[in-house]
């Protein structure tokens, strides 16, 4: 028998004592966690959120996706700047023609 940190898990995933032992992840579940236990099923925990690579997409196109709006808001507030004194130019012209019946 295997006699490891309950909260350890074997090279299969499987928890290193049978589920009826009263050392079992699901006993242990709700029993109160001091000191070094605390500590060390914290650090199991970070450990495994670290190397999990399951959100990384996501977040990559997160990121890709606000990156690409910013540009486009850039993009959009250059244009309306460029664009406005050429079409207030054409207005005031327009605004000259007399129109005729």
């Amino acid at each position: 028998m295997d006699l490891r940190i309950a909260t350890s898990r074997n090279h299969q995933g499987a928890t290193a004592f049978p589920p009826h032992s009263p050392h079992s992840e699901k006993a242990m579940a709700g029993a109160p966690v001091k000191g070094h236990a605390r500590r060390a099923r914290m650090r199991q925990y970070l450990t495994r959120f670290w190397k999990e690579q399951g959100g990384a997409v996501t977040v990559d196109w997160v990121v890709l996706t606000a990156a690409m709006a910013g540009f486009g808001f850039a993009v959009a507030s250059i244009i309306t700047t460029a664009a406005n004194d050429p079409a207030e130019g054409m207005g005031a012209r327009l605004a000259e023609i007399e129109v005729g019946s």
